[in-house]
């Protein structure tokens, strides 16, 4: 059985196939977007490939179809981004979208608008992993720094925004941001993580 875990939504989708590792009971085996494809029909090929897990990462990205047949092996596709349905197909896909409230969020970031904005970050949390929120922070103040890689309506609402800011500000603003990723990761900071965001917003 194939399934297809995609979405832009990294944190969620990267749960999730944590979760189906650490339920199942069997040997795994995992293999990137560059592998060879001998490998895999061995590992999916045996008398018992039912106690076979196979994880292929970074694989479809680009591909207008599957072009693997797993048979009746357990097979996991695991994407950073949305699959298109011609190369879902038949199989089954679990789509991981990034929460409307995120982009919200994100939009309203300026200069003295922590109190404005605390709620719709607590609101936010409700259905969103604190590490993605942080993600998605560090992306936007990147991108008002140098919107690279965006849509024309995307880069020009983007500019508008990271003008309120000016651009030595922003260049403050993330290198704070990347304090904090750094405290956190290395647990020097003695706040949590949404204690850290609460007063980086507030600050901002």
């Amino acid at each position: 059985m194939i399934t297809i875990l995609h979405g832009e939504d990294e944190v969620a989708s990267r749960r999730e196939l944590d979760r189906i590792i650490s339920g199942f009971e069997g040997q795994i085996i995992r293999f990137e977007k560059t592998f060879d494809l001998t490998d895999l029909y061995q590992a999916t090929s045996g008398l018992f490939n039912d106690k076979v897990l196979v994880i292929i990462e970074n694989y479809l990205g680009g591909k207008k179809k599957l072009d693997l047949d797993a048979g009746d092996a357990n097979v996991i596709f695991w994407e950073p981004k949305e699959v298109s349905k011609t190369v879902i197909g038949i199989n089954k896909s679990l789509e991981f979208k990034i929460p409307t409230l995120i982009w919200k969020l994100c939009d309203s970031l300026k200069p003295t608008n922590g109190k404005q904005i605390l709620p719709l970050f607590e609101n936010t949390l409700k259905t969103t992993d604190i590490e993605f929120i942080f993600a998605m922070l560090i992306r936007q103040f990147r991108l008002m720094l140098n919107p690279v890689g965006l849509a024309p309506w995307q880069a020009s609402k983007i500019q508008s925004q990271s003008k309120v800011f000016g651009e030595e500000n922003l260049k403050n603003i993330y290198q704070q941001l990347l304090t904090i990723d750094y405290e956190n990761k290395t647990s020097l900071s003695p706040l949590s993580l949404k204690n850290n965001l609460e007063k980086f917003l507030l600050w901002i």
